[in-house]
Order: structure tokens, then C-alpha cells, then sequence
């Protein structure tokens, strides 16, 4: 009976956290969950990392003196890493039931746990604890555990990912970094010609760059903003003195601004060319465009598209 409901405690902890970016963890342990001898049992935890310093889980242990006694812990726990993602402390607070010969009695449990976590490659981990608290008094263990690796989330323990196979996150970079030197090889396109095709001295705002992409539209402005004013022939509005008119006037921009919008946000802070753009992907290709638009009249100047290779 009492193998049983330490069983159901521990299926129902791992029903509920063994997900994505989660780890378990079993082991033996010796403690003083007796009035004499030591007891001998073995605990199961599981938890998940909040942050690279937290993590919260829950745990059960079940104990036995070899003789008329044993005892069943079940405790929610919360795991602290100070220093190096390696040694940490852990509370745990929750309820034990005591069996002793016929009689059954439930108390109160709390108690501070120690340990040091050894990364045994990406997804195994060992951990020595020692833990003191009440009513076990102390206990000493070791654990063997697994992580779960996560779809999105990555946390970085020693220098080490381990929630993150490292070929997977190698592809990305390098992948990030490919694509980087092709928007900037087609800026430089864009920038040329638009430097050769609009006539010196104007001023010109450039406004914005619409994309599903949260970082690519500043990335871009900010190599074009460069190479115009590298180029010495054009006078360009700072953006920071457009954000102030434009919250002045209680101006928005949204991703499908049209021109004659575009015009008007350009002319109030004395820009006689604008510049407007798009950055469009696809399974097969991707493709930046903009627009260079006179603010008087709206009228498209020039337009530029560029096919990322």
C-alpha cells in the first residue's frame, strides 16, 4: 500500500512537469526519519528552470528503518544557484506521513538542501546533497537525473548548453551570420543607386521599412542612413528628431503606411525626398525594396529592389 501511493505521488509529479525544458531526478538517500537507526529510502523529484538562478519543482521521498517504521515526503522545493550553476541551495516545504506499526500521522515538512551538480555531458547530471529540516532531522544522497531539451529556450549551466544541442545552435548562427552578409551586399547595391539616380544636397527622412521581421526594418535603415551620409551628398534628418515630431503630432507609423503619408511625415521636419521600404521572405527567396518618393508631390523618384543571393 504504501509502495503504491509513493508511486502515484511520483507519477503524478511527472505527468505534470515532464514537459519540454524540464528535468527529473531519482537517487538514494540515507536519513534520520526515525526515533532510532538511520532509515534507507529513495527520492524522485522533477523540475523546471525558470531562470539561470531558479528553479522550482516538486519531490517525493520514501524512507524505511528496516524495522516498524517508514515515512512518505511529498514537498514542493525551490532551488537557488548563487554562484557558478553549480552548487545550490534548495527550500522544501510540504507535508509527511508517518507509518509506525498500526498508526498513521501526517506532519508538517521543512528543510534547506545542499548539493553540487556534476553535468555529466548535455542531458545527464549526478548530484551529492546533504539536507536538515524537520521532522527528518538530516539526510544524506545522491541523485541521477535527465533534462528534457527545450524547443525554444535555452539555459546556459557552467559554460555548457545543456538544454540546447549545440550542433542545432551552430547551424543558427552560422545561418544568422550568411544571411547578415547578404542584406549587407544588397544595401550596398540599394545605397549605390541611390546615391547615382537622386540629385545632391537633398534632405531626405527616411521612414520606415515594413517587415513580419521585429529587428531586420531598423538594421536596414541604419545601414542605408550610413552609406548616404558616407556618401557626403545628401543631408539626412536624424531619426531621433522624427520619433519627437511624430509623437508631437501624434503621427503613427504602421507597416503599410502609404506615400502620400510617408510625404507628409517627411515634410513637417523640412525633407523635400523621403524613403520607404519592404523586406519580404519566402521559402525561396528574399527580397528588399524601397522607395525613394518626393514630398511635395508624392511622386515615386525611384525604386529600388534587390533579390538577397
Amino acid at each position: 500500500m504504501k509502495l503504491i501511493l509513493f508511486l502515484c505521488m511520483f507519477f503524478t509529479i511527472s505527468s505534470l512537469l515532464a514537459l519540454d525544458g524540464i528535468f527529473l531526478g531519482t537517487g538514494p538517500e540515507f536519513n534520520m526519519n526515525s526515533h532510532e537507526n538511520f532509515a534507507g529510502g529513495l527520492g524522485l523529484y522533477s523540475g523546471f528552470d525558470l531562470s539561470q538562478h531558479f528553479v522550482l519543482g516538486l519531490k517525493t521521498n520514501y524512507s524505511y528503518n528496516f524495522k516498524n517504521m517508514s515515512m512518505l515526503e511529498v514537498a514542493a522545493l525551490l532551488r537557488f544557484y548563487p554562484f557558478n550553476q553549480r552548487f545550490f541551495l534548495q527550500t522544501e516545504s510540504g507535508i509527511s506521513i508517518l507509518f509506525e506499526n498500526t498508526e498513521n500521522s501526517i506532519k508538517f515538512l521543512g528543510g534547506i538542501n545542499t548539493g553540487w551538480t556534476f553535468l555529466m555531458g548535455k542531458k545527464l547530471f549526478i548530484e551529492p546533497t546533504l539536507r536538515i529540516g524537520y521532522p527528518y532531522l538530516f539526510g544524506v544522497g545522491v541523485n541521477f537525473g535527465l533534462y528534457f531539451t527545450p524547443k525554444k529556450n535555452q539555459i546556459v549551466r557552467n559554460n555548457s548548453l545543456v538544454l540546447l544541442d549545440q550542433e542545432i545552435l551552430n547551424k543558427q548562427l552560422l545561418e544568422n551570420t550568411k544571411n547578415e552578409k547578404r542584406i549587407n551586399v544588397a544595401m550596398e547595391k540599394i545605397s549605390r543607386e541611390i546615391i547615382n539616380n537622386t540629385l545632391e544636397y537633398n534632405t531626405i527622412a527616411l521612414i520606415n521599412i515594413c517587415s513580419d521581421n521585429e529587428f531586420l526594418p531598423n538594421y536596414i535603415i541604419d545601414k542605408l542612413e550610413y552609406q548616404l551620409i558616407y556618401s557626403g551628398k545628401f543631408i539626412i534628418i536624424n531619426r531621433r528628431m522624427m520619433d519627437i515630431i511624430r509623437h508631437e503630432q501624434n503621427i503613427q507609423i504602421s507597416n503599410d503606411v502609404s506615400d502620400s503619408s510617408a510625404a507628409l511625415i517627411g515634410y513637417n521636419p523640412g525633407a523635400n525626398i523621403v524613403i520607404t521600404g519592404s523586406y519580404a521572405k519566402t521559402e525561396t527567396s528574399q527580397i528588399i525594396s524601397i522607395n525613394v518618393l518626393d514630398v511635395l508631390t508624392a511622386k515615386l523618384l525611384l525604386k529600388v529592389k534587390v533579390e538577397l543571393s
